[in-house]
């Protein structure tokens, strides 16, 4: 590894005092005139950063912008033709992909991209055109995607930089490159855009496209996405994390260190995405590596771009870069380095915690390292957190990289370390080492265990190799992280005792000459163990609380501290609990013993902002009453420690209040805690008399609204978080002026994150080989019933398992596959939420089918291979155990070598084979494996020649979890076996309490036994001895109600819950025998009461004396006994007793209720209220069907409800004129209304008007009502009737009749149609008044004359059809009969009737109509009656005598061609 400066430091800086007229003054040197790349001899001794460009710092503004903000005409170098034509037409590119992406760009700020483009292509002659046109096309491309968010100012200020940026390296990078570089970089700094100076925006644009393009041209990295979010990325976070600097910081961190950043982070994380890196860092084969996604591109480079700026001393600009470069290359390194079997998976935030933490890591202790050191430590460290082991915080992943990469560098510096593979290994093993072990440790202590594993690995460095030092430094700090668990010790204690432990491992490596990690851990494990029974443990408790507030930025309070032994608080300037000396900002008071509250402290300087701090409780370890901790470098004044040796401490975001906003400037502000899924949060108002806009800030993030107007009140606004809040945390919103970005109004809330109500799933699966009939499921789980499907690359269903129960979880589940497979494939396997069918997860894997090499597990101790082997090719098992110590396994630990324990090659079956002894002769070679475990071993899996490099297990034991369960020993059980008093004084008891146990194994099992509650000074055995035992200790209680409790926890033999053993309380034993007591208490009374009813108490009565005891319960009302019982109780029982009094003769009003025994009295206040009203019914009448006609029921509704104060039941009454016509019985409760229903027949009186009354018997209602003379009946007359005069004889033809209700009601009648007498049809026909239909009827006409009559029941009407018989040689279908004219003279409807309103009836098959009638529309019929338009039917009618229209019946109609004229309404 070498370490590459992409920006000299030969051009002015930024603020220096050389002159500055435009955008991109000419460099002080010519780009030409740098190197780029830089030599390397392999040692990294000689090696010396070139540039590979050079910076134009700009003297005042970056952007080019002059005071009155105007942009100054160039005045130096004139574009050729050639460049401007290009620049014209980058610009014109750029637009026009911004355009089709839906984004509208105005001409002012088209103007504006091609002033900042000209200007910097002038400085850039001799680049070809095509380079100056591809890096404008992405500056403005990369600008204008932005929409509105950017002014002028800013836009000229992106292009500019980017396009200078890019074009620095236009001797080595293709246009495609400097194209996506730009782009990206204009992209990333412009999110920021809105709280950045143009100044920031010009130098992040300018490093992030620069360090890209450099990166791309000389990696040959030509894919255009992954140049892209490499530049966005690291122009992103460096100008988030310059936003988060204090100005005291920026004063230390000019702003060129974001140019540089950023340069760094885009080039490193370019880099680490090659082939060429990877196969560098040789940690894993080809085939084995992930490609890393442009978003994890995106999110290595902010990481490390943010990381590098995290500095608390003046660094150079080259140390800056090479911090930023290292981390990103090792990040995205790591990502591509997981190997396909690992199942965990790489978030993008866990990728960006561990660029950012490496680079703080590296940067934090660079004044004196070299750029080589820092980058190495950066590059090792961001790939060690990254290993993925097990699921582990961002938190921890960022605490770890920052102490591996620091304690790399510190250790490089302090012995001269010049080898940076050296470096690189051992901030990758700290990391590692550091993290594997998180979830027993601290973030605090993560980061001080890979810091102190760093440092001591490096001491040996001069001999060590570069394995041996990762090796050492994984160890020590993931086994020192296994042995403090339960230790008390400090910070210093622990960062002391893991470099001791990787130095002396390291030594001992070398000493042996091994590299084995077995054989080191086992060392590190004895060394440890050692090292911490010397240590002495900090004693003393201490808790701390300490809330958000607001404050003046002077001060902060402490809520409330408790310290056993004295002590201070100490405030530190950084929430990662790092408590690092130099963090320190304030400091209390010494404090004495006890418990303290609303400590002030007073800090160091006023807080400038809005943000989170930390509250430490030291220890005062030198007595002097004075803080040390600084002064001393955290040697002295140690932080109170938990158990774990986890620091106290507590974490606020404090607010910094603004007794009145800026200028007389107004604004408000309301904003509530809130529970959300964190992606946006709910403004209840806010208004400002400025332009202004609505901030949040949290997580090291902030977040704007658009600008809103002077004056425009907002409510109920939503502003989205984005990134979202993944977790609880507390938000700082505010109010800003837009101008100047000043805070006019702030609040600070708790944001709570809901709880998914999605089903939680988790689905496991890797890569596997086999023989195609079955695959494994690692882990599976859910919080619904769910089965596994799994599916081909096709979508093919190859298996589904039968549904597991909610929360049941599997481990190496094996799946048989329906149709086996034939030849590798990828398999698609999804957990599906049973119920509601439902995909929750989806895992692809390889699946490779290969016969060459068959396993079976014939049972957990004995497994079998089957293939044939070469020469060199390693077969290994690992297993799983139980020991005396808890669980414990073996990874490819016994193995058979093709070519030494056999012949190669070699065909035929391996044996493995717990308690087996080796035999490497014949075809069947048996390889013995040990009983590693005191209660037995597993084969746990198989690894295959491919397998063995990694350390994998590619063919795991299906039935690993029955066999983990076989082997583990059986869970023994304890209990309390006797208690004998002692001693029986009462202010000094002594009792003996005897625990037994029951150990069904075989062996003692060891466990951490401790009595958990009562006063002894004894300890518990710590091991359960094999059958039954017992021990006997002296418990002397503090009180009455103490018990003895012993709990024996058997955790590390996979136990959850731990076994308890529990005496009775001391005063069971003891036995006190105090006399009867009786406590009362009331416990419900029926109060208030109506005068007469009985008023009722119920009181709870105890005996909380010793003995058996009587008394008599009396219940009181203002002194006199009202009620009394007798009650008996046992010591220590308590009974309900009930208890009343008659209240007829006591006078309503409040009284004062008492039970009472002999020892005590409960009151309460009872109420006796007057008697109620009785019931009483009011009246009113609701409506009535008022006029009726005579002899049709007159209806009344009334609404009655009882305004009394009880229930009642009356009758109701309806009455005309006087006589009670209808009633009804009502019963109602107080305030309940009922509508009820009366009417009365009217046949019997005459027409007229008569007074309706309903009545009860408090009310009546009145109305008037009418009762009118009765209308005619309906009558429905027969208006028209219409028919052909004749028809073709065996042809269907149609009547309609028009029928008319001449009567004054509705009605409904039958209406026939009959032939000759003898009914055709019928139809049920219904009418209001003056309503008419028409009804079609259609029969089969005979030879000769027919009779059709159409008849209601009130008339009826007939007519006359001669039905025409046709020549046996003729069809009717041959000639048609001539159309007889109709009634209206056009062949047209009748009057009144519409061609709709007619239906058609088939006259061609001679069928009868269905059911004997049809009810059609004529014109219809006539079309069906129609024979058809054959012209041969004229000729078939010729000779055929028609009758004339004289011989048709009245209201009949002449027809020739066997078509029913339509009818002519009425």
């Amino acid at each position: 590894m070498a370490a590459v400066a992409l920006l000299g430091t030969d051009r002015p800086g930024v603020g220096s005092d050389e002159p500055n007229t435009e955008f991109g003054d000419a460099p002080a040197s010519s780009p030409s005139a740098s190197t780029p790349g830089v030599a390397s001899d392999g040692g990294g001794a000689e090696s010396s950063p070139t540039p590979l460009a050079t910076v134009d710092s700009t003297a005042t503004d970056r952007d080019g912008v002059t005071a009155d903000g105007t942009h100054p005409q160039p005045d130096q170098a004139i574009l050729t033709q050639e460049l401007e034509t290009a620049v014209e037409e980058g610009v014109d590119r750029g637009v026009e992909l911004v355009q089709a992406q839906g984004v509208e760009v105005t001409q002012d700020q088209r103007v504006a991209a091609m002033d900042a483009a000209n200007a910097t292509a002038a400085q850039y002659q001799e680049a070809d055109a095509q380079q100056v046109q591809a890096a404008t096309t992405g500056a403005v491309h990369g600008t204008l995607i932005q929409e509105q968010r950017v002014n002028a100012t800013q836009i000229q200020a992106a292009i500019a930089g980017a396009t200078d940026g890019a074009l620095a390296q236009h001797q080595t990078a293709t246009a495609s490159q400097l194209q996506s570089a730009a782009w990206g970089a204009t992209h990333g700094a412009l999110a920021q855009g809105q709280r950045v100076t143009v100044e920031q925006l010009q130098v992040a644009t300018y490093g992030a496209a620069t360090g890209a393009a450099s990166s791309a041209g000389e990696h040959e990295v030509d894919d255009q996405p992954t140049v892209q979010e490499a530049a966005q990325g690291a122009a992103y976070g460096a100008l988030a994390q310059y936003q988060q600097l204090t100005a005291e910081q920026r004063q230390a961190i000019p702003v060129e260190h974001a140019q540089h950043a950023a340069a760094g982070a885009a080039a490193g994380t370019l880099e680490g995405s090659t082939e060429t890196a990877l196969e560098q860092d040789q940690q894993i084969e080809a085939d084995q590596r992930q490609r890393a996604t442009i978003k994890e591109i995106q999110t290595a480079a902010k990481g490390a771009a943010a990381g590098a700026l995290v500095q608390q001393q003046t660094v150079s600009v080259e140390q800056t870069q090479s911090a930023a470069r290292g981390a990103g290359a090792g990040a995205i390194k790591q990502v591509q380095s997981v190997r396909v079997e690992q199942v965990q998976r790489l978030s993008t935030a866990k990728i960006e915690e561990a660029a950012h933490g490496a680079a703080t890591g590296a940067i934090t202790q660079s004044q004196e390292a070299t750029v080589e050191q820092i980058q190495a430590a950066a590059d090792g460290g961001a790939q060690g957190v990254l290993v993925q082991h097990q699921e582990v915080s961002i938190t921890q992943i960022q605490a770890a990289a920052t102490g591996a990469s620091k304690g790399a560098v510190e250790s490089a510096i302090q012995y001269q370390v010049v080898e940076i593979e050296q470096i690189q290994a051992v901030a990758r093993g700290a990391g590692e080492g550091a993290v594997i072990q998180t979830q027993v440790v601290t973030v605090t202590q993560v980061q001080r265990l890979a810091a102190g594993s760093a440092q001591g690995a490096l001491t040996q460095y001069q001999e060590a190799t570069v394995t041996q030092l990762q090796v050492a430094a994984t160890s020590a700090s993931q086994e020192t992280a296994r042995a403090i668990q339960s230790q008390r010790i400090s910070l210093t204690q622990l960062q002391t005792l893991t470099a001791e432990t990787a130095a002396e491992t390291t030594s001992y490596a070398v000493q042996q000459g091994i590299d084995d990690e077995t054989r080191l851990v086992q060392y590190v494990e004895i060394e440890v163990t050692q090292r911490i029974e010397e240590i002495d443990e900090l004693e003393g408790n201490a808790s701390i609380s300490f809330s958000n507030q607001n404050t003046t930025g002077e001060t902060v309070e402490i809520d409330a501290v408790s310290l056993s032994e004295g002590g201070f608080v100490a405030i530190y300037n950084d929430t990662t609990a790092a408590l690092d000396p130099d963090d320190v900002i304030g400091v209390s008071s010494y404090l004495e013993p006890g418990d303290h509250e609303n400590v002030a402290i007073e800090l160091e300087e006023p807080l400038e902002a809005d943000q989170a701090l930390t509250a430490a409780v030291h220890h005062d370890t030198t007595g002097d009453e004075t803080f040390r901790y600084v002064e001393r470098a955290g040697g002295d004044d140690d932080p109170y420690v938990t158990e774990g040796g986890a620091p106290v401490l507590d974490t606020a975001f404090v607010t910094v209040d603004e007794s009145d906003a800026p200028d007389g400037r107004e604004a408000s502000l309301s904003v509530s805690d809130q529970t959300g899924d964190g992606e946006t949060l709910l403004v209840d108002e806010a208004n400002a008399s400025v332009d202004y806009l609505v901030s949040a800030t949290y997580d090291g993030e902030r977040v704007d609204s658009d600008t809103i107007d002077a004056g425009d009140a907002v409510s109920a606004f939503e502003l989205e978080l984005e990134p979202p809040i993944t977790e609880d945390s507390p938000i700082a919103v505010s109010v800003r002026a837009a101008d100047d970005d000043e805070a006019l109004a702030n609040e600070t809330i708790e944001f709570t994150i809901d709880e998914p109500i999605d089903p939680e799933a988790v689905l496991s699966v890797g890569d596997q080989t086999g023989d195609g009939e079955s695959l494994t499921i690692e882990t599976a789980n859910a919080s619904v019933d769910y089965a596994l499907t799994v599916a081909d690359e096709n979508g093919t269903q190859l298996a589904e398992t039968e549904p597991f129960d909610a929360g049941e979880a599997i481990e190496n589940e094996t799946i048989d596959l329906e149709t086996p497979l034939e030849s590798s494939s990828l398999l698609e396997v999804s957990l599906v939420a049973v119920e509601e069918n439902r995909t929750l997860e989806t895992e692809l894997l390889e699946y490779t089918v290969d016969e060459s090499f068959q396993v079976e597990f014939t049972n957990c101790t004995r497994a079998e291979v089957t293939g044939t082997f070469e020469e060199g090719e390693r077969i290994a098992a690992s297993t799983g155990f139980y020991a005396a110590g808890g669980f414990g396994n073996t990874i490819i630990e016994d193995f058979v070598r093709i070519g030494e324990d056999t012949e190669a090659p070699f065909t035929g079956t391996i044996v493995f084979e717990v308690g087996a002894e080796d035999e490497f002769d014949g075809e069947t070679v048996t390889v013995g494996v040990p009983e590693y475990g005191t209660f037995g071993t597993y084969i746990s899996g198989i690894s295959s020649p491919e397998a063995i490099p990694f350390a994998g297990i590619d063919h795991p034991n299906p039935q690993a979890q029955a066999c983990n369960e076989e082997v583990r020993p059986a869970e023994p059980a304890i209990a309390v076996e006797e208690t004998t008093v002692v001693d029986a004084d009462p202010d000094a008891p002594v009792i003996d309490v005897t625990f037994g146990s029951e150990n069904p194994n075989d062996v003692a099992l060891p466990g951490i036994s401790e009595f958990i509650d009562g006063t002894t000074d004894e300890e518990p055995i710590d091991a359960l001895e094999p059958g039954e035992d017992e021990f006997t200790v002296e418990w002397t209680p503090a009180d009455e109600d103490e018990r003895l409790v012993w709990q024996f926890d058997l955790a590390h033999f996979g136990y959850e819950e731990p076994l308890i053993a529990e005496t009775p309380t001391a005063g069971e034993i003891l036995g006190e025998t105090d006399p009867a007591a009786f406590a009362v208490e009331i416990t419900e009374t029926n109060s208030p009461v109506e005068q007469g009813d009985p008023l009722e108490v119920e009181a709870l009565v105890e005996n909380v004396g010793g003995e058996t005891g009587e008394q008599d319960v009396e219940f009181a009302l203002d002194g006199t006994v009202v009620n009394a019982t007798a009650l008996e109780l046992d010591a220590n029982s308590s009974e309900t007793v009930s208890l009343s009094a008659e209240t007829s003769e006591i006078e309503p009003g409040e009284y004062t209720a008492t039970v009472a025994t002999e020892n005590e009295t409960a009151e309460t206040t009872v109420t006796i209220e007057e008697p109620p009203d009785p019931a009483a019914f009011a009246v009113e009448i609701d409506g009535t069907n008022s006029p009726v006609e005579q002899g049709d029921p007159l209806e009344v509704d009334a609404l009655i409800e009882n305004v009394g104060d009880e229930a009642g039941e009356q009758d109701v009454e309806l009455a005309l004129d006087g006589t009670v016509v209808d009633s009804t019985s009502v019963a109602l409760d107080p305030a309940a209304t009922e509508t009820v229903s009366l009417s009365a027949e009217t046949s019997e009186l005459e027409p007229g008007e008569y007074a309706a009354t309903v009545a009860t018997e408090n009310e009546t209602a009145e109305t008037t009502v009418t009762v009118a003379e009765p209308a005619d009946p309906a009558e429905f007359s027969i208006v028209d009737l219409s028919a052909p005069s004749s028809f073709v004889a065996g042809q269907d033809v149609t009547v309609a009749a028009t029928i008319t209700n001449t009567g004054d009601r509705p009605g409904s009648q039958p209406v026939t149609y009959s032939v000759d007498g003898t009914t055709i049809a019928e139809d049920e026909t219904e009418l209001d008044p003056g309503e008419t239909t028409v009804l079609t009827f259609s029969s089969t006409i005979p030879e000769g004359e027919s009779t059709h009559t159409v008849a209601t029941a009130d008339e009826q009407a007939s007519v006359t059809i001669e039905g025409i018989a046709v020549p046996a040689d003729e069809s009717p279908a041959d000639e048609p009969i001539e159309e007889a004219p109709t009634e209206n003279g056009d062949g047209g409807s009748p009057a009144g009737a519409s061609p709709d309103e007619s239906t058609t009836e088939d006259a061609t098959d001679g069928s009868p109509p269905t059911n004997g009638t049809e009810a059609e529309s004529a014109d219809e019929s006539a079309a069906e009656a129609s024979p058809g338009d054959d012209t041969t039917e004229d000729n078939a009618i010729a000779d055929t005598a028609i009758p004339d229209s004289e011989s048709i019946e009245p209201g009949a109609q002449q027809e020739t061609n066997g078509a029913a004229p339509n009818e002519t309404g009425t």
